[in-house]
């Protein structure tokens, strides 16, 4: 890093690379009604007006317009720090085309997405009435690396946040992995957090994941001449 601030790059973001042992946790997930403490820690129902819906594989017709816009929202909101922050205006059509690249590169995706039925945060006027799709998680497993379980983006909109809808995605999303048998030689699930990101870093905590290393970004404009 040293050599790269000498040419004049700066750092522009910084995040933990945070790792959960996904054997325990399966395994407190699977017995959780037996301790309560584990019960409260792994609920995913902690406001009676969120609902979760979960699936494996490609996004079911009826939300891949909600998945294109949170993720789009995701674009726009994620901590990167002083990077330059390139935006990427997926629709549907680039959805689908994501999930056949990623399956024709062997990864399987686990993917969950919130709806909140209320009018408690301020949203939109024009918004249609009955449920919000207001957050997202999604997870990769690899059919050909299977000893690590990929966390890719958790997502959840500002004006919803605070209500346990993060941890209601990832909960029931890391619950999909039962269904998938990949994931019987998997040792470990990895994501990476922006160290700034407190919440996130607090939820992540709480489910047992904890600091492996981190990863520094740096940037700067290159001279062509």
């Amino acid at each position: 890093m040293a050599f790269a601030q000498a040419q004049g790059l700066i750092i522009g973001n910084e995040e933990q690379r945070l790792l959960l042992d996904l054997p325990a946790y399966l395994r407190d997930d699977a017995n959780r009604y037996r301790d309560p403490a584990v019960k409260s820690r792994l609920a995913i129902d902690p406001d009676p007006n969120v609902s979760i819906t979960s699936w494996i594989g490609g996004c079911p017709d009826e939300a891949v317009e909600d998945w294109a816009r949170l993720r789009q929202q995701m674009d726009e909101d994620v901590p990167v720090g002083d990077l330059t922050r390139t935006l990427k205006h997926a629709g549907a059509d680039a959805i689908r085309t994501h999930e056949e690249r990623m399956a024709d590169q062997g990864w399987i995706l686990v993917s969950s997405i919130a709806h909140v039925d209320d009018h408690t945060a301020e949203v939109d006027d024009n918004a249609a009435d009955g449920p919000v799709a207001v957050g997202y998680t999604e997870i990769m497993v690899s059919r050909h690396e299977t000893d690590i379980v990929v966390q890719e983006d958790t997502f959840v909109e500002g004006a919803y946040r605070g209500r346990g809808i993060g941890r209601g995605l990832k909960v029931a999303n890391m619950r999909q992995l039962h269904e998938i048998p990949e994931v019987a030689q998997a040792d470990w699930i990895q994501t990476y957090t922006a160290t700034g990101n407190g919440p996130m870093h607090a939820l992540n905590r709480d489910l047992g994941f904890f600091p492996a290393d981190s990863m520094t970004a740096l940037e700067g404009r290159f001279d062509y001449s």
